[in-house]
């Protein structure tokens, strides 16, 4: 693989069979057209690993939705997304500690 680039091309829906396949993974609670809902317990999962250190590429190729199922940028944006949520509760659970 080259870089960015490679992966499944953006802004395509995904197909019957790609929901269909998507659906039975435990990462994925639902997989509709044109998104994806992880399941709680995946997201947890993946902000432990990447703050181990490892990639989270790879964390979600081992879930079967590596970057040529789903893409780089979405795998991308999920982590952040993720984080920023963690980031949000711990500051208010900081705020109602006062």
């Amino acid at each position: 693989m080259s870089g960015v680039n490679d992966g499944r091309p953006a802004g395509l829906p995904f197909t019957d069979a790609e929901r269909e396949r998507l659906n039975r993974l435990d990462a994925v609670y639902n997989c509709a057209r044109w998104r994806i809902t992880w399941s709680g317990e995946f997201a947890r999962h993946v902000l432990a690993e990447t703050a181990a250190g490892r990639r989270a590429v790879d964390v979600f190729r081992e879930a079967g939705v590596g970057p040529e199922r789903i893409g780089y940028k979405r795998i991308q944006r999920c982590v952040e997304r993720w984080r920023q949520r963690g980031r949000r509760g711990t500051a208010r659970k900081e705020r109602n500690r006062k």
